[in-house]
């Protein structure tokens, strides 16, 4: 079972990340961490949009893991028991195009593994920028956040927000349909407690996949 802080402290750190987080415009982005806090590594296979191997050296081997992308979930490609997800394939596509066969940094959170000893990983660009905040600012998935996993949350909420107000991606009226829950309306404190019961409901029937 996944080790859970209280929402209320989730939500005071990541307060705290965006007061100090430099400024592109009038939005604030994570900086980048310091080189030698992070693990560089090389795409060498995309799975789907929020799941990609890297190789990296761990303990002196060379290795390559497979990393599921924090804070973040695509639609479904490669899930053996559910179908191909509309905008799960331009997921796959854009993630392809910007990790598939070139260098990253890799930033872990408190946790380095899930239940199924996938690693968590935050993927820093070379140019600097995040890319699971990327991908949720261009709608090519949902904010998703599971404690102690927390230290950019509020960056990947807001990046999320910002694609639902543009209506890209997943957020588009063709992608979108009446009933659901509107995310945008949802406070941090409040998606935690929402996400703190679907994991507990997708645990109790998981089923490993890659």
């Amino acid at each position: 079972m996944i080790n859970r802080v209280t929402a209320g402290g989730a939500v005071l750190l990541c307060l705290l990340l965006l007061l100090a987080a430099p400024v592109r415009g009038d939005i604030p982005y994570p900086a980048m961490p310091a080189i030698k806090d992070l693990v560089p590594g090389y795409c060498s296979r995309v799975v789907d949009g929020d799941t990609a191997y890297i190789e990296i050296v761990d303990d002196g081997i060379p290795v390559a893991h497979m990393y599921r992308l924090i804070g973040v979930d695509t639609p479904e490609t490669v899930h053996p028991h559910l179908p191909v997800q509309p905008y799960g394939m331009e997921a796959s596509e854009f993630t392809k195009a910007h990790l598939l066969s070139k260098w990253v940094y890799v930033e872990y959170d408190a946790q380095k593994t899930d239940d199924y000893q996938r690693h968590l990983g935050y993927i820093w660009l070379r140019d600097g920028s995040l890319f699971n905040l990327i991908l949720l600012e261009e709608g090519y998935g949902k904010f998703m956040v599971y404690p102690p996993n927390v230290k950019y949350s509020g960056f990947l909420l807001e990046g999320q927000k910002r694609a639902q107000q543009a209506q890209k991606g997943i957020w588009s009226p063709a992608m979108t349909s009446a009933g659901k829950i509107d995310l945008t309306a949802l406070s941090l404190d409040e998606l935690l407690a929402l996400q703190a019961r679907i994991a507990d409901e997708l645990l109790t029937r998981a089923v490993p996949y890659q």
